[in-house]
């Protein structure tokens, strides 16, 4: 298998984001080396949330207030260490076909 990183940015929309995560990780049946999500929004009420429901899924979860998408992105992928990087945004959702990582390598 090919080493994969998935990158999520977000920002301050912890419904969204939470169906993206619960959907992705029952669907997903590849193995993913590092997960990193970046929640630009500074509300701490989404960090706790994340860190309370996914600490153990994410190698790091980066904090910032209002730096922008692209600077959140650059930040996450200047941690990636992998072949391949799935980036992710927070309103994505995943169903149907669980081998989609595969078939996009």
């Amino acid at each position: 298998m090919s080493n994969i990183t998935m990158c999520i940015t977000s920002f301050n929309r912890w419904g969204l984001l939470l169906q993206c995560l619960q959907s992705f990780t029952a669907l997903n049946k590849y193995s993913i080396d590092s997960y990193y999500i970046s929640e630009d929004s500074g509300d701490q009420y989404i960090v706790e949330k994340i860190f309370q429901n996914y600490q153990n899924l994410f190698n790091e979860i980066l904090t910032s207030n209002k730096i922008g998408q692209m600077k959140s992105i650059d930040r996450m992928y200047n941690l990636v260490d992998t072949k391949y990087i799935l980036q992710m945004e927070d309103d994505y959702k995943f169903y149907g076909n669980p081998n989609f990582i595969e078939e996009s390598i």
